[in-house]
């Protein structure tokens, strides 16, 4: 099932934090190194924090696991997640936006640039618990919101 996610990014990372929760809440580990695995009998054992939402909202993993972003018409949003989760605000934003994003934003850009250096961002496998992540993913999202994104 291929549906349209939205391009607006604070909206997109609050849709991966409640996925990533559901997958937890269904016995999934998540494991940010792998957009999806499943175990030996074939069911879905970990997702990431885009892999949740490709779970979820497309249903994209097969009988092995594989699973790919490039399987997609979300590949841009998928990216943005996969860079926003290990704190590169930015480079998120690139891969969603586009590259000119910031050449017509420059006020934004800098802002964005000032604010990408001073956060003290924890990636997953750093945190404390999943909450402490999530948390800070939703921080994340506010922030953007109040730069209309």
């Amino acid at each position: 099932m291929n549906i349209e996610l939205t391009e607006v990014p604070s909206e997109l990372i609050r849709l991966a934090v409640k996925d990533a929760r559901l997958s937890i809440g269904q016995g999934l580990t998540i494991d940010m190194g792998n957009w999806g695995s499943n175990n030996e009998a074939g069911e879905i054992c970990s997702v990431c924090f885009a892999g949740a939402v490709m779970l979820h909202q497309e249903n994209m993993f097969d009988t092995k696991g594989r699973v790919s972003p490039s399987q997609s018409n979300n590949r841009p949003q998928y990216l943005f997640l996969d860079k926003v989760r290990s704190g590169y605000l930015k480079g998120g934003l690139q891969r969603l936006l586009g590259e000119d994003f910031f050449i017509r934003t420059s006020g934004v850009s800098k802002f964005l640039g000032f604010a990408e250096e001073v956060i003290d961002f924890v990636t997953y496998d750093d945190c404390e618990n999943p909450e402490q992540f999530f948390l800070q993913m939703e921080e994340m999202a506010e922030f953007l919101e109040t730069q209309n994104l």
